[in-house]
């Protein structure tokens, strides 16, 4: 008796991972700017780099999120994707 494994792989699995990149980016920006602010000069060099960084960062967000938002997140990325286990093993 064999026993399957029936699923479907939508694109909201991708937006998870998607997510989870975010979060482990925003944990590296926050030590960047940490790291910036805390040992970088005290000239406008300084700030000025640290802006240039939050203004990049802003307009890239802004057109990943732009182009995310029309799409739909319950299309199916694999269907009916049927794993079976072997019914006999031979070696």
């Amino acid at each position: 008796m064999t026993q399957d494994c029936f699923m479907t792989l939508t694109l909201i699995h991708l937006l998870y991972l998607f997510y989870g990149f975010l979060v482990l980016f925003g944990v590296l920006a926050l030590a960047a700017i940490w790291h910036m602010v805390k040992f970088g000069t005290y000239g406008t060099r300084n700030y000025v780099a640290l802006f240039l960084f939050l203004a990049g960062v802003s307009v890239v967000m802004w057109g990943t999120f732009t182009l995310l938002r029309d799409v739909d997140w319950s299309r199916p990325l694999l269907q009916g994707l049927t794993l079976r286990a072997p019914s006999r093993i031979s070696l």
